[in-house]
């Protein structure tokens, strides 16, 4: 058993619990349900991601499909930013993080718009996000 003792991570775990679970639902909020796969050069990352709009500011975790937390962050959607709330260890690092950023900005972009995936072609990563019905 993990023993999480960060606030800001418990709020997290609480939040992706009472989305899954279908509780967190209200007229002025907004979940969404993705597919996702992340594809990078030799290697592929797939699972769930889950969004809550509140407002102008969408949080978003994706998760595979043992509901193991990989990345959550948020997205203004105002200022079109994206903070990384919590990351696997594996992938936090600096330049991961940038590059995450500035990718998952660009995914926001597009899924706003209608369309489900982007490739930054200077790294050689095609994220997809295919909506659940």
């Amino acid at each position: 058993v993990i023993e999480l003792t960060d606030p800001e991570t418990q709020m997290i775990e609480e939040w992706t619990q009472r989305v899954t679970d279908g509780s967190e639902d209200n007229a002025t909020e907004q979940n969404r349900r993705y597919n996702v796969q992340v594809d990078v050069r030799q290697a592929y990352i797939s699972g769930i991601c889950i969004m809550h709009e509140e407002d102008s500011q969408v949080t978003a975790s994706i998760m595979n499909e043992f509901g193991v937390s990989a990345l959550t962050y948020r997205y203004d959607t105002n200022k079109h930013k994206v903070k990384i709330l919590s990351i696997m260890k594996p992938m936090n690092k600096w330049y991961i993080k940038r590059i995450l950023r500035r990718d998952l900005r660009k995914v926001m972009s597009l899924l706003a718009d209608g369309q489900n995936a982007y490739e930054d072609e200077k790294y050689g990563i095609i994220y997809t996000f295919n909506p659940m019905s």
